[in-house]
C-alpha cells in the first residue's frame, strides 16, 4: 500500500535523472526518468543547483546556466563576456542576495553576478580593476544582505547595495605578510553576527574585523599557531555559543564570545583525526565525514554515532554531506556507483544504485560522479552529477 503522506520526489541531474520515491510501510521503491540536454538542459554535467525566491530552479553546468520552471529551460551561455552573456560558463556554485541577483563562482575563481530583474551580468574582480588569477574563490551573504567576495591571492571585498549603487570595502592580502603567501589556499569564508569574517585556509583559520579601515593589517590568525600546515576544510554553526570547524588534524570547537578553542582528535575512543566535511542537523547533531573512519555523529551528552560500513561496503568518503529538512544524511559513494542515506531516527544506513524505468542497471560509474545534492521548497531532492 502506498501511503500518500510519504510521497517524495528525487531528481538525478547527470543528465538530470528524475527519481520518484514512494515510501511504503515496509519497503522503498524507486523509479527514474531521465532529463538531459536534449530536453533543454545546457550541458549534461550539473555541478550546482539553486532555487530562487520565485521558485525557479537554476542549474550550474560545465557549459552554462540553465533555469528550469518545471517544464521548460532557459539557458544563459558564454559569449566571452560580450553582451549579457557569461564570461566563464563553467558554473560550480550559486548564491542569491535579497536584491534579485545570482552570484556564481566559475572555474578559475571568477565570480559573476546575474541580475535577474534586468538580465545583466557583471564580472568580479574585474569590476574592481583586478584580473582573475585565483584558483579558489568564495561567496558569503550576510543577514544584512552584505555580499562578501573572497579571492585567493587577492583579498576580500565587502559589497553593500544601496538604491542600486554598490559601495565596496576591500581588504587585500598583499597587506598581510602571511596571507600574501602564494602557497596559501583559500577553502571558505563565513561571516559572524559579531561583524567578523573568518577565512578557512590550508594554513589555518583567520579572522577579519570588518569594522577596521581598509589600509589596516586586519587579519588575525586564530588556529594553527601550534599546528603546522593545518588545512581547515569546513565549518558549521550551532544554536548555542559555538562554531565547529573541521580539519585534517581533528576538529575544533570555537567559542563565539571569547574565542576559546578546544581541539578534538577522538571522541569516546573514536578516531576523528582526518575530517573532510562537517554539518549540523536541525536536531543539533554534528555530523563528520572522515577519510579514514567513516561517518561520525556527535550527540550532546550521549554516545556518538559511528557508521563505518554499509553491509560489505566500507565507508571512507571525501564526499560533502547533505542534510535534508527531515534530517536524513546523504553522501555519495567514492567509487561513484551510488549514494548512501542515513536515517536520523535509528541511524540505519542504506545504499542505493540508480535504475531507470526499464530496470536496466544504470549504476553511477566514474563517468557519472555525484557532485551535488539539493532539496527544493517542495521537499524534492535533486542530485547533480558530472559526466566525463
Amino acid at each position: 500500500m502506498i501511503i500518500k503522506k510519504y510521497l517524495w520526489n528525487f531528481y538525478f541531474a547527470f543528465l538530470l535523472i528524475l527519481l520518484h520515491f514512494f515510501k511504503t510501510a515496509n519497503a522503498q521503491d524507486y523509479n527514474f526518468t531521465r532529463i538531459e540536454n536534449t530536453d533543454g538542459l545546457s550541458e549534461n554535467s550539473v555541478l550546482c543547483i539553486h532555487q530562487d525566491k520565485k521558485g525557479f530552479l537554476w542549474f550550474g553546468t560545465l557549459n552554462g546556466l540553465s533555469r528550469y520552471d518545471g517544464k521548460n529551460f532557459k539557458v544563459i551561455n558564454s559569449n566571452g563576456g560580450q553582451g549579457n552573456s557569461l564570461y566563464n560558463s563553467r558554473i560550480q556554485n550559486i548564491k542569491e542576495d535579497n536584491d534579485g541577483n545570482l552570484w556564481m563562482i566559475s572555474f578559475g575563481g571568477m565570480i559573476q553576478k546575474y541580475d535577474m530583474i534586468h538580465e545583466t551580468i557583471s564580472y568580479y574582480p574585474e569590476k574592481f580593476g583586478y584580473e582573475t588569477n585565483s584558483y579558489n574563490s568564495d561567496i558569503a551573504i550576510t543577514e544584512q544582505n552584505q555580499v562578501i567576495l573572497s579571492f585567493e591571492r587577492l583579498g576580500l571585498f565587502l559589497i553593500n547595495n544601496q538604491n542600486g549603487r554598490e559601495s565596496v570595502k576591500s581588504f587585500l592580502f598583499k597587506n598581510d605578510l602571511t596571507l600574501k603567501d602564494n602557497s596559501l589556499h583559500l577553502n571558505f569564508v563565513f561571516p559572524t553576527t559579531q561583524n567578523n569574517i573568518f577565512l578557512g585556509t590550508n594554513k589555518g583559520l583567520y579572522k577579519l574585523n570588518a569594522n577596521v579601515e581598509e589600509t589596516s593589517t586586519a587579519f588575525k590568525k586564530i588556529l594553527s599557531e601550534s599546528l603546522d600546515n593545518l588545512n581547515i576544510t569546513e565549518y558549521c554553526e550551532t544554536d548555542s555559543a559555538y562554531y565547529f570547524i573541521s580539519s585534517q588534524k581533528g576538529f575544533f570547537q570555537l567559542n563565539k564570545k571569547n574565542e576559546e578553542i578546544k581541539h578534538f582528535t577522538e571522541i569516546n575512543g573514536i578516531d576523528c583525526s582526518k575530517i573532510i566535511h562537517i554539518k549540523r542537523s536541525e536536531n543539533g547533531l554534528i555530523w563528520l565525514s572522515t577519510s579514514n573512519n567513516g561517518i561520525i555523529g556527535i550527540r550532546s551528552k550521549r554516545e556518538p554515532v559511528h557508521i563505518s560500513a554499509s553491509g560489505d561496503k566500507k565507508i571512507d568518503t571525501t564526499s560533502e554531506l547533505f542534510l535534508d529538512n527531515s534530517g536524513f544524511v546523504w553522501f555519495r559513494d567514492d567509487k561513484f556507483d551510488g549514494f548512501f542515506k542515513i536515517n536520523p531516527l535509528n541511524y540505519k544506513i542504506s545504499f542505493y544504485k540508480t535504475k531507470i524505468r526499464n530496470n536496466i542497471d544504470q549504476s553511477l560509474s566514474r563517468n557519472n560522479e555525484i557532485v551535488y545534492f539539493f532539496e527544493d521548497s517542495n521537499r524534492n531532492i535533486w542530485i547533480g552529477t558530472r559526466s566525463s
